[in-house]
């Protein structure tokens, strides 16, 4: 019952007014318990399904959580254990409608801290995956990142939907700040306790585990992907160059490509010699290669 209908309630003069009144505001009042019911197991359902392919494969979804380039390294995997299972919990108290104040808190507050995360991203003109319901990695692009955006604002715009009638348009019996947010407070740290203590456990008995503290180094990148170091020092990889065994793949973008490219001209001679060779790779390695 918001405020408006209590003003109502009120100002009416007599029984015959209440039971009026109240009977015009059925309808409405069963409107928006559909549409609250309806809201809560869409978003519950959503954060549901996001949360399963993140906890059966936690080794992309950590490598996608450090992708966002957000978090410092150390944090990285005790995120990744610990988001998918916040979404179970958060998710199936939705549905369930258990701890209600809570999960609808948990949920705004992952919601805002995600279409945050892309606002930042798409400002800093990263092009990323968002990794929100799958871990598989695809090619990504503008156009992508802007369809993330639109679609987690729609999920924030159901989230306040949910939260501002339930915190601010019910007027509970003791007082607000006491009776209203004590319950959401103690709900939101028990499911967080308890998502936590979830992703430790089933971390530590599957055999696919991450370390809680995970090196995110470029040579620990390049070992986790291929199963094994592929790294080489610089004279070993010259060598390589130089008899055809290997390539140098230039990840710089076609203009710095153009720009280094034609300082390397300028030095190198068009010699068929080994010096020529030589100094074009030193030149040519002067700026980042993959």
């Amino acid at each position: 019952m918001d405020h408006r209908t209590i003003r109502e309630l009120t100002e009416a003069r007599s029984s015959a007014d209440l039971t009026h009144l109240l009977k015009d505001q059925e309808p409405k009042r069963n409107r928006t318990r559909v549409i609250s019911l309806l809201s809560r197991l869409f978003l519950g359902g959503i954060f549901v399904y996001a949360s399963y392919d993140k906890i059966i494969h936690p080794v992309p979804f950590a490598e996608i959580v450090y992708n966002y380039q957000i978090l410092p390294d150390a944090l990285v995997n005790l995120v990744s254990l610990f988001l998918p299972w916040i979404e179970l919990l958060m998710g199936l108290a939705l549905i369930l409608g258990v701890w209600l104040p809570g999960a609808i808190l948990i949920c705004n507050l992952l919601l805002i801290v995600f279409f945050s995360t892309l606002v930042f991203n798409m400002a800093r003109g990263l092009d990323i995956d968002c990794g929100c319901f799958t871990v598989s990695v695809g090619s990504s692009s503008g156009g992508h990142m802007l369809w993330y955006l639109l679609r987690d604002g729609f999920f924030l715009f159901v989230g306040v939907f949910l939260f501002f009638p339930f915190f601010f348009l019910k007027t509970p019996k003791g007082s607000r700040f006491g009776r209203t947010w004590k319950a959401p407070f103690g709900q939101t740290l028990a499911l967080a306790l308890l998502a936590a203590l979830l992703g430790l456990f089933v971390n530590q008995v599957r055999s696919d585990s991450i370390p809680l503290l995970g090196d995110w180094s470029p040579e620990a990148r390049i070992t986790l992907k291929f199963g094994k170091n592929i790294l080489i020092p610089f004279e070993e990889a010259k060598d390589k160059f130089l008899v055809g065994s290997a390539v140098c793949l230039d990840a710089r973008t076609p203009e710095l490509y153009q720009k280094a490219t034609s300082r390397v001209r300028s030095i190198c001679p068009l010699e068929n010699s080994t010096n020529w060779q030589t100094r074009c790779l030193r030149n040519s390695l002067r700026t980042p290669c993959s």
